[in-house]
């Protein structure tokens, strides 16, 4: 992995001062002058180090995407228990108010049957 390559690294939600401090390491070394750019390389262990930074990076990644997926699937249980709830208390108002009328409905069956003014002239006395 060259140097172009390793600064494209997306770093996530991570802080970037452990990838900030191995450039400033690698820095000097491979940005002296043009006699030692031949020589300039990254090591073993440099390659090392990279390679885990890579993978931790991604691994932190995967696990950012994880958090993510686990964050939006509460949300949407969330508004589901919601709009079942909304949905529960609009049926309970709606058999509230179908009982509501119906109790109007018995109560002016009631008055009308009730009123004199209201019987028809055979039922009078």
């Amino acid at each position: 992995m060259g140097f172009e390559k390793f600064c494209f690294i997306k770093a996530g939600n991570s802080d970037n001062r452990l990838i900030h401090a191995l450039v400033e390491r690698w820095g000097p070394s491979t940005h002296t002058d043009q006699k030692e750019a031949a020589k300039s390389s990254i090591g073993f262990w440099g390659k090392r180090m990279l390679e885990t930074m890579f993978n931790m990076i991604k691994s932190w990644n995967e696990r950012d995407e994880q958090k993510r997926e686990e964050k939006e699937a509460k949300t949407i249980a969330r508004e589901e228990l919601k709009l079942a709830k909304e949905a529960e208390i609009q049926r309970r108002r709606e058999a509230e108010l179908t009982q509501i009328k119906a109790v109007d409905d018995a109560h002016m069956f009631k008055v009308m049957t009730m009123d004199p003014n209201n019987l028809l002239p055979a039922q009078r006395h």
